[in-house]
């Protein structure tokens, strides 16, 4: 996903999406849980109701 994000930033306006902060990463993690999110390096890209109708 961020590749296609990154290949295509006018589909992706900042209104649309987003950096999570690094707490909110790690409250997501805790509750979705650990074998989950292994293969996860980055912080993940958020998506507003309207980027998620630009996937």
């Amino acid at each position: 996903m961020r590749r296609a994000v990154a290949k295509n930033p006018k589909r992706f306006p900042p209104d649309f999406i987003f950096l999570l902060a690094a707490a909110e990463w790690e409250e997501l993690k805790r509750q979705i849980g650990p074998a989950a999110v292994q293969s996860v390096k980055q912080v993940p890209y958020a998506f507003t109701e309207a980027g998620v109708l630009m996937l």
